[in-house]
């Protein structure tokens, strides 16, 4: 059975490359403009639920009574793990948010406006982008994704 770390691992190297061949690439610790505009709350699976839970407890008290207050609320497009423009759990952060930006459907994009922008004028045309399909037949192998208000709930 595949490990969070070696996927951890998979779509860290994808990122570097990534990021080596492409300076200028938006997708970097700091932004959060997808982190404000989700279309749906992040899925997880139990290790990566249990990844953001163990970072969660490291927090300070006042600020983990903020996030369970976010938790609990009815879902916004801001993720309630985001505290101004900064991920809390950045270092434990779901692979969702790892491979966005990076990593495409062969379907439909998976990027911000930002880089949707460059793609449709031809600056990214030399982009590798990784598999998101790999990614999900992958997460399927860690088991059931829930969302990451009914992890919290639990």
């Amino acid at each position: 059975m595949l490990e969070l770390r070696v996927l951890d691992e998979r779509i860290e190297e994808r990122v570097r490359h990534t990021l080596e061949s492409h300076p200028s690439w938006p997708c970097r610790h700091g932004c959060d403009e997808c982190c404000r505009s989700l279309t749906n709350p992040p899925l997880l699976t139990k290790p990566e639920w249990d990844r953001v839970a163990a970072a969660l407890t490291k927090l300070d008290a006042e600020t983990r009574r903020q996030i369970d207050s976010r938790l609990l609320a009815p879902w916004s497009r801001i993720c309630p793990l985001l505290d101004n423009g900064s991920c809390l759990v950045y270092e434990d952060r779901p692979i969702s948010c790892r491979s966005y930006g990076f990593y495409a459907d062969r379907e439909a994009g998976l990027y911000c406006s930002r880089i949707e922008q460059r793609v449709q004028s031809g600056d990214l045309d030399n982009v590798v982008w990784g598999n998101q399909e790999a990614v999900e037949h992958s997460l399927d192998q860690l088991g059931a994704r829930r969302t990451l208000m009914e992890w919290a709930g639990d």
